[in-house]
């Protein structure tokens, strides 16, 4: 099994690609991770959420990271952390930014907050969906493959 470093291009062409990862933000000196779906484009990654802890970290704290992988083995891996500063966007005084942050994440299909949505929802909580940006401050990646007489073994997306 070989490791090797991405570079920038490679890391953002994979979490351009990408579109489910982890979050992770710190309050009071505790981390707190959960897994998010997201659309990047140039150096922000878009986002949405209700009302919760993680929205109320955040605010408090806005440095955070996003941890996005595929693992097709133990030795066939790639994995691009970033690092960033979250954003709220503001209905009415950000309306550009948070109407940008609605268009992308509605042509993505993302459903994965339904279940916590329709649970909110049964409760009678009025809870409206808090769009959001973390602007891209660093990214780092790594890839583990397997070599071949041709090079990397087939199974992981071409960068």
């Amino acid at each position: 099994m070989n490791i090797r470093e991405l570079d920038y291009q490679e890391c953002m062409a994979f979490l351009s690609k990408t579109r489910m990862g982890r979050l992770s933000c710190v309050f009071e000196g505790r981390p707190y991770t959960v897994p998010i779906s997201f659309i990047i484009e140039d150096d922000w990654f878009y986002s949405f959420s209700l009302e919760g802890k993680k929205i109320s970290w955040m605010r408090e704290n806005n440095s955070v990271c996003i941890l996005a992988d595929e693992i097709s083995s133990p030795q066939q891996w790639r994995t691009v952390i970033a690092n960033g500063q979250f954003k709220e966007f503001d209905q009415t005084a950000e309306w550009a930014k948070y109407a940008r942050a609605w268009s992308l994440l509605q042509s993505s299909n993302a459903t994965y907050w339904l279940p916590g949505g329709l649970k909110t929802a049964a409760a009678g909580v009025q809870n409206k969906p808090v769009y959001y940006g973390i602007r891209i401050e660093s990214v780092s990646g790594r890839e583990a493959y397997l070599p071949t007489e041709t090079g990397r073994v087939s199974g992981m997306h071409p960068h």
